[in-house]
């Protein structure tokens, strides 16, 4: 089930606004009995992932508004997923949990003012330790080449998901 991508506009209604929705899914399952694979599946239905599993987090969203084709194309939509954890504190997935999308790849769509993205971002298995995360991803809007923040940015707060190594 995927969870909303939200953002606080704070231009007026149909003049510029940010929505969505993101996805977390396992890529592979460790082999089941017999060496079987075990289907992989939504992560917001089943929040438990083996350590050594890899994982996706699938993100599609749009802008829409009078103002959504302003945007300079050669600005650059930054994706970056923060984990913190239960007893312990934050953890960082360091360029495992980034991506960087050109706003000038979004896909126009109908009706005009709208323009719609897509990204998908890869974490190795091995890479988050055992323990309960709170699952976050921040879509902010950049200036390029300056690489300062604009004034879109957009949330997804995903379920708990609990890392575990198996014995």
């Amino acid at each position: 089930m995927p969870v909303p991508i939200k953002s606080e506009s704070v231009f007026p209604a149909g003049i510029y606004d940010i929505s969505g929705n993101g996805q977390i899914s396992t890529i592979t399952e460790a082999p089941g009995l017999g060496g079987h694979p075990v289907p992989s599946g939504n992560l917001t239905v089943n929040n438990l992932v083996m350590t050594d599993q890899p994982i996706q987090f699938k993100f599609e969203w749009g802008v829409f508004g009078a103002f959504a084709h302003a945007i300079n194309p050669a600005f650059e939509w930054r994706i970056q997923i923060y984990l913190e954890q239960y007893g312990i504190g934050e953890f960082s997935l360091g360029a495992a949990g980034f991506k960087a999308v050109s706003n000038g790849s979004g896909t126009v769509g109908a009706p005009l003012g709208q323009v719609d993205f897509s990204t998908t971002i890869y974490i190795p298995g091995n890479t988050v330790p055992p323990g309960l995360y709170d699952v976050v991803a921040v879509i902010q809007l950049y200036d390029m080449p300056s690489g300062l923040p604009c004034f879109a940015a957009a949330f997804a707060e995903f379920n708990k998901i609990n890392f575990y190594q198996e014995h």
